[in-house]
């Protein structure tokens, strides 16, 4: 589509195209709120790559009772599910419902694992918990030290609650944010997120009892295959309120000029990634 695109000596030709290509995509995508259904797909290459590597520091074992905070379409709580065994116990939570059906719809048919609607304010109904694991979630939640004190209250003694998280979003998606939503669009004011540095985790931690167990910074690679892939997910990462449909394609050619990106070839950035395992006393 986009050596066709290249073809085009007309730029009013090659924009018509283009927005009837994206919004053909739109459609066949993202209606009648499938976000939902095509988040997990796209974000699988890079955030269930973090989540695997996080659940190798966890010590997961057969027969325990974890919990997957924010599972969305419940990638990662699948796995979970599989390293405890049909004799442990794993509950998939998050407040989207959609994402919540999509992931009853994927996984619902495993013994050993459930899915709910609910935030960290009703993980209680499900202590003691031997493991928590939230992956690439805490930055959507406001209030971090509760949020810490509900998991602490809802960790047996000794569980362990491990997280990995970004700590903030790279230049490159702002300016895609005002492409796909409004040059008025503030990412953050938009989302709602809320970020924390690796030390402030640390301070927090142990504020509510928590001993670190583990906590290190790195640099990812955010990779994407193709144009369509990024535009995709981050539609589907913002819950649709950045639109493929409404993206300016004159600002979108701007912006790939600025940090040197090319239509067919991979898309990638860094993110600073956070991995953190924390432990409640053993008594």
């Amino acid at each position: 589509m986009y050596r066709f695109l290249g073809l085009l000596s007309s730029r009013t030709t090659r924009r018509l195209c283009y927005s009837l290509y994206w919004s053909g995509r739109r459609r066949r995508c993202f209606s009648a709120g499938r976000e939902s259904e095509a988040y997990g797909p796209v974000s699988a290459q890079w955030q269930t790559r973090h989540g695997l590597e996080l659940l190798c520091v966890l010590e997961l074992r057969p027969e325990q009772r974890v919990l997957d905070l924010g599972c969305s379409s419940g990638e990662l709580t699948v796995e979970l599910a599989r390293r405890v065994g049909q004799r442990g116990h794993v509950v998939g939570l998050d407040p989207n419902e959609d994402r919540i059906r999509v992931a009853r719809q994927r996984h619902g048919d495993a013994l050993n694992l459930e899915f709910a609607t609910g935030t960290n304010e009703n993980m209680q109904h499900y202590r003691p918990l031997d493991r928590i694991v939230a992956n690439f979630v805490m930055n959507w939640i406001e209030d971090h030290r509760r949020c810490l004190k509900h998991v602490f209250d809802a960790l047996k003694f000794g569980g362990l609650f491990g997280f990995s998280l970004v700590t903030g979003s790279p230049p490159f998606l702002h300016e895609l944010t005002k492409v796909m939503a409004g040059p008025e669009v503030d990412l953050y004011e938009m989302m709602g997120w809320h970020f924390q540095t690796r030390d402030g985790w640390g301070e927090l931690a142990r504020e509510t009892g928590f001993s670190v167990k583990i906590s290190k910074q790195n640099i990812s690679y955010n990779a994407h295959p193709t144009l369509e892939h990024l535009l995709l997910w981050w539609e589907a990462t913002t819950s649709g309120r950045c639109r493929i449909e409404n993206t300016n394609e004159e600002e979108l050619e701007r912006l790939l000029d600025e940090f040197s990106y090319k239509r067919n070839h991979p898309v990638e950035f860094q993110e600073d990634v956070i991995k953190i395992v924390l432990q409640k006393p053993l008594e």
